[in-house]
């Protein structure tokens, strides 16, 4: 999909002057963002006349594939998104070109502190563009339909049970949950509760195996019980909300994902918790996930600047976070977040 001149002009964000080019922007999502997106790349058109993105789309598992394919190949889009699980392996395949000298990127509203938190392995070498935590998301509606209260404290075994007891005597014949122990931050969660790290400094896997057989257990336990949906009826590891959505109480995942997937269903009204937590677990377990994207290593020094101007318009224009939403989560741009 071809942006005709999406970025361009003399008054743009950063105050920089006229900037001219084409540019590959690869990111991933549902049908919904993909048109949210092209309405935000057509508005950008308006500030930035004369910089055409190439737009490379795809849903979050082919994007990953996709992104394997161009990086063997040294072919990757000038500015790519980056998905939870390969934050680190990207980074240690040198796919992220330092951000400090790139001149068109704006960074004036941020403090040391922020850019600070943004830096892997000590340096600014990715922008995040967004700001969410992982959750368990429930349906409301259900929830009173079935006389459910659902506690703000919770821990595992509570949880566990209670899934137990709603499966069975749910007159509807809901499952509690879909079984979803592919979930990538609600396991991160899991571990730093247990005092462990997904990712050493260096890049290394930072959980151990006992940790990560006890997520794996206490899913395991709820599918056995019939307390889940089955991998069948979900089709697969990976729950499709398309196909569940409507037949569960309870859904681990992130707190961005509630934007688009609650519109699937006009007539429930869904609401997030914080994730169980046991009484023991470590202290300062909770935690803010930045979705990043990165500006290609290989890029030239052109393309490099303006990719900056894509990304300080991405991250600091209001008017494009009001067509796009908080689908990616809270903008992690302080003016912006306030505005």
């Amino acid at each position: 999909v071809m942006g005709a001149g999406v970025l361009g002009g003399c008054s743009g964000v950063g105050g920089s002057a006229a900037a001219e080019g084409t540019l590959r922007y690869a990111f991933w999502g549902n049908n919904i963002r993909q048109e949210n997106y092209n309405r935000a790349f057509e508005l950008m058109r308006e500030e930035y006349p004369d910089i055409a993105l190439a737009v490379e789309f795809a849903d979050y598992d082919a994007f990953q594939e996709r992104m394997t394919t161009q990086m063997a190949a040294g072919n990757v889009a000038d500015i790519f998104w980056i998905p939870a699980p390969q934050v680190m392996t990207y980074h240690a395949n040198g796919l992220y070109r330092p951000l400090g000298d790139v001149d068109s990127l704006d960074l004036s509203d941020y403090t040391d502190s922020d850019i600070a938190d943004f830096a892997l392995a000590g340096e600014h070498n990715t922008m995040p563009f967004g700001t969410f935590v992982p959750v368990v998301r429930y349906n409301a509606t259900f929830a009173d339909q079935d006389g459910v209260d659902l506690p703000d404290d919770w821990d595992w075994a509570w949880l566990a049970e209670f899934c137990r007891d709603y499966t069975e005597n749910n007159p509807e014949g809901r499952r509690a949950m879909s079984y979803d122990a592919q979930a990538d931050l609600p396991f991160e969660g899991w571990i730093r509760q247990h005092g462990e790290e997904l990712w050493t400094e260096n890049g290394r896997v930072g959980f151990s195996a006992d940790n990560l057989a006890g997520w794996i257990e206490w899913w395991e336990d709820l599918r056995k019980a019939g307390a889940t949906t089955s991998v069948s009826e979900q089709d697969g590891i990976a729950p499709s909300w398309e196909d569940v959505g409507d037949d569960v109480l309870l859904w681990f995942g992130n707190s961005n994902h509630i934007v688009d997937e609650a519109a699937m269903y006009p007539d429930y009204e869904f609401k997030l918790k914080h994730m169980p937590a046991d009484a023991g677990a470590a202290d300062g377990h909770q935690f803010l996930y930045f979705p990043r994207m990165a500006i290609y290593r290989d890029a030239s020094e052109e393309q490099a600047e303006l990719a900056g101007h894509v990304l300080t318009y991405c991250t600091s224009t209001v008017e494009m976070q009001e067509i796009v939403g908080l689908t990616m989560g809270v903008p992690p741009h302080p003016r912006v977040a306030a505005e």
